[in-house]
């Protein structure tokens, strides 16, 4: 499926293109009538695909994938369909387009402001690095960067596919590598599976704007975001302490006045229907060198 967004710029929505993309039997143009955001794009596009696909692939749109990058990516599903798989990441230059293979191997983390970020392996996962080079293990990961990933139908929607009461895009990753492993699932990079992703590293460089509008503006969105992340997941008081702290500037441990975010009665109730675990078992067992901590 090809989703578009209306409020794009004009060179974004290439109508030509949309009309070639039609003429395969295999591949669903959807046009939104309203910018719905990335979060809410994504949900809509896997309700269409529902009745024909037992795994969702989601991939932003600015990806280029590699050669046989879809069977290893979707292997591990087929095996454990609560595993949630992550291709290795290399980069797409956004002004010249080349393409840069990607050191590593990382895992996924965040930072104290609930941010994504790129960490170091576990001791036994670089002891198995040294012992196995060039393997074809699973790196089993605290969180996903968001945009590209593959899940199995039936556990998206078990998990509660994403928290739609979002807006636009931020801290949608966060929020569900999160509920992904505190509500019985696992989430792992698949080195063998290589797609390219174009970071937009120029936008500073020559004073442009997202191509899309973020209507509170992106700070105060992406901050709300989170929030509905921390205010269901990170049920311990320190931590959230720590990170609304670095986010807002506050030490109490409370959302700001002008960050409303809304009701989460839908994503309470998910947590408990599902007996999910709490954040302090989360950092114990799946992410113990987390920055939400004194």
């Amino acid at each position: 499926m090809a989703a578009s967004s209306s409020d794009a710029a004009p060179h974004l929505r290439p109508a030509q293109l949309f009309r070639e993309l039609e003429k395969n039997p295999r591949i669903v143009v959807h046009t939104n009538p309203e910018s719905e955001g990335l979060i809410r794009a994504r949900v809509q596009g896997a309700n269409l695909a529902a009745d024909e696909s037992e795994i969702l692939v989601f991939l932003d749109s600015h990806c280029e994938a590699g050669f046989r990058w879809l069977e290893t990516l979707i292997e591990p599903i087929m095996t454990d369909p609560t595993m949630v798989t992550i291709p290795a990441i290399d980069l797409i230059n956004d002004i010249t387009l080349d393409f840069k293979a990607s050191g590593g191997p990382f895992r996924g983390g965040f930072t104290n402001r609930l941010d994504y970020t790129w960490i170091g392996l576990t001791p036994a996962q670089e002891k198995r690095d040294r012992e196995q080079p060039g393997g074809h293990h699973l790196i089993l990961t605290p969180a996903m960067p968001g945009g590209l990933f593959a899940i199995h139908r039936d556990f998206w929607n078990h998990i509660g596919t994403y928290d739609t009461d979002m807006h636009v895009w931020g801290g949608e990753n966060i929020e569900m590598s999160l509920r992904i492993w505190q509500c019985g699932g696992r989430m792992a990079f698949v080195p063998c599976s290589r797609v390219g992703h174009m970071f937009r590293t120029s936008f500073k460089q020559f004073k442009e704007n997202f191509p899309y509008a973020f209507p509170d503006g992106a700070s105060k969105t992406v901050g709300r975001n989170k929030a509905r992340a921390a205010e269901v997941w990170i049920d311990s008081p320190d931590a959230k302490a720590i990170a609304y702290q670095h986010m807002f500037g506050r030490r109490d441990g409370t959302v700001p006045p002008h960050i409303e975010v809304g009701d989460l009665t839908e994503r309470f109730e998910l947590r408990r229907r599902l007996n999910c675990r709490s954040y302090d078992w989360y950092a114990r067992n799946i992410y113990p060198d987390h920055p939400l901590t004194e």
